[in-house]
């Protein structure tokens, strides 16, 4: 009886399936014409990028095979906020950050969607974004300081990355007179002497400032924006000195030292908070034997490089500013009676002039030495090159293999040859294996890993060689802007030495002679230059 229950049931079973089967309702199906990507959007993201005072202009490649005039489109951010519903992107900026609430720039992307809705159905089709947003004034922009009648002038040079149907390009472009467009009715009054990058927090958290120096002012600029945040003559305790004539200026970190023409130093340490902190009124006292120092060498960075060379003229010797950590302060070199040294660097022959002076590369030798290098010319012109090793904590001179000296292998040269030196080895070729010097309308280097020299490129330009640096804060070390004196700029691709091109579309004419260079917002593991 049990046996013909469960057979029956099993005969009811297969009918009800087979009525599923043979089920002749009435249903509505409905053809799915989503949009066919262009390419792959989950695992390769659409970038929009977004520049302050420009226009954003963006569009997710893809086609539809079917008819798409029953679709939408949103463009949101990762938490939801729409910000467009047309299939391209295009509105300006400021705008865009307007409505997404954005109020200072960060080059972190952040990520979003671009949805095509189909509005019959309500099928999403989502495809990856990823937003990043820059400053009208950003990291790897390169300051300009030309002169502008009897006064100074700033201009900027900046690049973007535009994408378009998926592909990228870069734009070149310079603002002119950046300073004067930011502060109306404001002048950098003065003849052009100098840009020292200015590490001070309260400024700009995100892009410190810029030291602008002439010879009538030493003004301080917020690299965010350009406008004026100070002047470093009212930044004294009890007022400037008398016939205060500053020539040179050093920051690093909460440090700060201003060199006058008269050879004196006056240091400010900002607080740990970076709210305080004056210039001493009174000239910074190294030791008995007094000092006289009218510019800077080349120390690397607060992270990598903790102290950094300057050249005292009265007693022709090296002294070091301890510039990482407090105690900040200036010391003179020490060194070992009877050991023997390339170059006697703390007490230097009559007639040394200094050409340059700079932190060579970094040895983990006897756990805290570094490298440091001078070229000088002695009394009768001869160009040296002169390597020595010094104990960071102690300032003590070392003897060690690596020291040595040689006649420069660029032959003999004159005082105001502009160099520049690296103590990173970043870049292709490897930025610390090379010296580059001017020579009039040309650009040589020597290469230290064999002494061979050579002209950077095959014909000279068309006037003096003024400035030039490294492009370095994306630590890429390939390229080589180049100011001249006519007030042509532009950059040179080195990343193949024996072959160097002049990128031509960054090529631009600042309208007066040129005196000095400074990229924005170094990284703090590259070298500062200035």
């Amino acid at each position: 009886m049990m046996k013909n229950k469960i057979l029956l049931g099993c005969l009811f079973l297969a009918a009800l399936l087979i009525g599923c089967f043979d089920d002749e309702g009435t249903y509505d199906y409905k053809e799915i014409n989503g949009p066919v990507w262009d390419y792959n959007y989950s695992s390769s993201p659409v970038y929009i990028r977004a520049y302050e005072g420009d226009s954003t202009k963006a569009t997710v490649p893809m086609h539809f095979e079917g008819d798409s005039s029953n679709f939408r489109f949103e463009w949101r951010t990762y938490d939801g906020k729409l910000f467009c519903e047309e299939r391209v992107l295009a509105i300006s900026t400021d705008t865009l950050f307007s409505r997404l609430g954005i109020t200072s720039y960060t080059e972190i992307p952040q990520t979003g969607t671009f949805t095509a809705v189909d509005q019959s159905t309500g099928m999403k089709f989502v495809a990856r974004l990823w937003f990043y947003t820059y400053g009208r004034y950003r990291r790897g922009n390169v300051l300009i300081l030309s002169e502008n009648g009897s006064n100074a002038k700033l201009s900027c040079y900046s690049q973007k990355t535009e994408t378009v149907n998926g592909v990228s390009k870069v734009v070149y472009s310079l603002q002119d007179n950046v300073f004067e467009v930011a502060n109306a009715d404001m002048k950098l009054e003065g003849t052009p002497r100098g840009l020292y990058a200015n590490h001070d927090n309260a400024i700009s958290s995100s892009m410190a400032a810029t030291t602008v120096l002439t010879s009538k002012g030493i003004y301080v600029v917020n690299n965010e924006n350009m406008k004026f945040a100070g002047e470093l003559k009212d930044e004294f305790m009890s007022g400037a000195p008398a016939n205060f004539d500053v020539v040179s200026a050093f920051h690093r970190s909460r440090l700060s030292l201003l060199a006058t023409a008269d050879g004196k130093l006056y240091q400010r340490v900002k607080t740990a908070s970076w709210l305080g902190g004056k210039f001493q009124s009174e000239p910074y006292i190294v030791d008995e034997k007094g000092y006289q120092v009218t510019g800077f060498g080349l120390g690397r960075t607060p992270s990598g490089g903790y102290i950094s060379p300057c050249w005292d003229e009265k007693n022709r010797r090296i002294l070091m500013i301890k510039m990482n950590s407090e105690p900040f302060n200036i010391f003179p070199l020490t060194y070992v009676e009877g050991a023997e040294y390339p170059d006697p660097v703390w007490a230097m022959p009559e007639g040394t002039e200094v050409l340059h002076l700079f932190a060579g590369e970094y040895y983990n030798y006897l756990g805290n030495v570094y490298k440091y290098s001078i070229i000088y010319n002695d009394k009768d012109g001869k160009t040296w090159l002169t390597d020595f090793i010094v104990n960071r904590a102690t300032g003590l001179v070392v003897q060690h293999e690596e020291a040595g000296k040689q006649a420069f292998p660029g032959g003999n040269l004159p005082k105001g040859t502009k160099f520049l030196t690296s103590a990173a080895n970043y870049g292709a070729p490897i930025s610390n294996n090379y010296i580059f010097y001017s020579k009039g309308k040309e650009i040589h280097y020597v290469n230290r890993e064999n002494n061979t020299t050579g002209s950077l490129m095959s014909s000279p330009f068309v006037a003096n060689v003024v400035a030039f640096i490294y492009n370095a804060s994306n630590i890429d070390y390939n390229k080589l802007y180049v100011a001249l004196e006519n007030g042509d700029f532009f950059a040179i691709d080195i990343s193949n030495i024996i072959t160097p091109k002049i990128i031509e579309e960054t090529r631009f004419n600042v309208g007066g002679k040129i005196v000095d260079l400074l990229e924005l917002a170094y990284n703090s593991y590259t070298d500062f230059y200035k």
